[in-house]
């Protein structure tokens, strides 16, 4: 399938290629092109020419399904629908002609979804927490298990995950541009390390999980 190369429609206020714009920011994505980058294309008059492969619309097909689904549950349970979830159901309801306004929520699905996905698999294998605010007094070895990156407009850091033998978990959130983001992520590949530390408890944004999260003290040791 290849991009129309004619001009998008005049409407200054709709992105319209004949084509599903989904399925070319998910290609896009894959080849390393950053969300501005894409965006940019997006709005172009014309597109550049090149192939999308059925691969991109399959993923597309199944981004698009796993946020509808998401809102629709939402909505089945009364829970509440942001602004944001209310524009995102808007999108996709026709991903082949999309608002600009709604341009820069586009260019970021493909990597939220694979956020998201990496989360709920943490969520299935992993214990939830009670929710109960109080601090937990940890002296043990946690097990590295998977890090996760958050590069949205109000949050950009990198979340690691780490286990202990009951299978709880503990979220250490590093912003991307700190310096300590190289010590954890040396950290995360030795495996295991121990911390001694008063945990706080929080919840996994968008979910009724409940993990440990790392205060500002907390020692260090050596697992072995």
């Amino acid at each position: 399938m290849l991009f129309d190369t004619g001009m998008a429609t005049d409407n200054s206020n709709v992105v319209s290629h004949g084509i599903d714009l989904l399925a070319t920011t998910v290609q896009l994505t894959e080849q390393g092109i950053l969300p501005w980058e894409i965006g940019d294309r997006l709005r172009s008059k014309p597109l550049p020419s090149e192939k999308v492969t059925e691969e991109s619309i399959r993923k597309a097909n199944e981004i698009n399904r796993f946020f509808r689904n998401k809102i629709m549950v939402r909505r089945l349970k009364n829970l509440h629908v942001s602004d944001y979830m209310k524009d995102l159901e808007s999108l996709l309801e026709n991903t082949s002609r999309v608002s600009v306004n709604k341009i820069p929520i586009l260019v970021k699905l493909p990597t939220f979804y694979e956020e998201s996905v990496e989360t709920e698999k943490l969520i299935k294998t992993y214990r939830s927490l009670d929710t109960d605010r109080g601090l937990s007094e940890t002296n043990e070895v946690w097990t590295f298990v998977n890090k996760i990156e958050r590069n949205s407009k109000n949050q950009k850091a990198a979340n690691f995950y780490f286990a202990n033998s009951r299978n709880e978990l503990l979220r250490i959130t590093v912003p991307l541009k700190d310096i300590g983001l190289s010590v954890w992520d040396y950290i995360a590949k030795k495996g295991k390390i121990g911390i001694k530390a008063s945990l706080p408890k929080s919840r996994i944004q968008g979910y009724d999980f409940y993990l440990y999260g790392l205060p500002n003290n907390y020692d260090l040791f050596d697992p072995r």
